[in-house]
């Protein structure tokens, strides 16, 4: 009796080698074909995370390709399904998948055995949500149940807090001129961009950076500077406005903050010196000076007015809002103003 490996034969999804026993009787060789599986089952490739997609944007398809929402993306939407490659050429059969929660150090386990290679929508932890950062990862099983590696992990973050933003300066209502700063605060978890311009008040936008990628909270910075001397005098609206990663928006949570504004450029008449006259000889105790009363559209006028009334020389600049000032008690003398 002697044994040889005779051939190899297909049988089911694997090649097998064929051993063949051969008995000696008399002047005949007796064979006994036996078929043995020495062979090692090959586990399925081990999937590739994709990401995600939304119920919004794909209703009735969670499957869809390409994915909306790549790993390491943002989504403000709390009907999502995850989705992998399909390995289903390598011996893939069904899938198992894990979820990571926000804050959470353990894996959990999906019930769910799932035969594509996505899930269905489901929303982020129930009810409303929870928001934060969610890990996922997934492996395939064969028809024998040998799995394969897991998957690379995939992140996600669920936002739904908007942005708040704040002009800090200049203030409502203020009056305006030549180069002006413009100060804000932008407050959010994952920040993305804000939006800052001076608009006439018809909406028309005149100036400002618009558009500015920045992905970090800030308070009270130094945000454009605007140049009032190239617009005409007037009324204006300041408007700054932010939109986070997850795409976050909501004005009347305080996204948005307008101001309005009026630059003033123009100056006001020169007032004309009402008395004394130059030249005028006055008695100091019923000495009274006198201008012209100038007005401005803007607002009030501020005068500015200088003499020598405390001595022989110009003193230091003064400011009232009256046209005239009381000198009476000065001594004689001769005085300029």
């Amino acid at each position: 009796m002697f044994k040889a490996l005779f051939q190899v034969r297909k049988f089911s999804s694997k090649v097998l080698p064929l051993a063949v026993t051969f008995f000696i009787l008399g002047n005949y060789f007796l064979p006994l074909f036996n078929i043995v599986d020495f062979s090692v089952n090959a586990a399925p490739n081990v999937p590739t995370n994709l990401g995600w997609n939304t119920s919004a944007t794909h209703p009735g398809n969670p499957g869809y390709r390409p994915v909306e929402i790549t790993c390491g993306g943002y989504t403000n939407q709390n009907s999502v399904a995850h989705n992998w490659s399909d390995e289903s050429a390598s011996g893939a059969v069904s899938y198992e998948r894990q979820w990571r929660a926000p804050g959470s150090a353990t894996w959990s386990t999906d019930p769910t055995s799932y035969v594509n290679p996505y899930t269905s929508f489901s929303s982020f932890g129930g009810g409303g949500g929870t928001e934060g950062i969610w890990n996922t990862r997934v492996r395939g099983y064969d028809a024998t149940g040998d799995p394969s590696a897991w998957s690379n992990e995939c992140q996600i973050t669920y936002d739904v807090t908007a942005p708040v933003v704040q002009i800090t300066s200049p203030g409502d209502g203020n009056v305006l001129n030549g180069f002006v700063d413009i100060r804000g605060s932008v407050t959010d978890t994952n920040p993305d961009h804000y939006y800052l311009v001076v608009r006439e008040l018809d909406n028309t936008v005149i100036d400002g950076p618009g558009t500015v990628y920045r992905y970090d909270s800030f308070t009270d910075e130094l945000l454009f500077t605007w140049d009032t001397t190239s617009v005409t005098d007037g009324d204006y609206i300041i408007h700054l406005a932010a939109r986070d990663a997850a795409g976050n928006r909501d004005d009347a949570a305080g996204s948005l903050h307008r101001i309005t504004v009026t630059v003033d450029n123009t100056a006001p008449p020169t007032p004309s010196l009402v008395w004394p006259t130059d030249g005028a000889v006055i008695h100091p105790s019923i000495a009274i000076l006198d201008w012209t009363d100038e007005t401005d559209p803007h607002g009030p006028v501020t005068y500015n007015y200088q003499s020598s009334w405390s001595g022989g020389s110009f003193g230091p600049v003064s400011t009232g809002t009256n046209s005239f000032i009381n000198a009476t008690g000065s001594a004689d003398n001769t005085y300029l103003w």
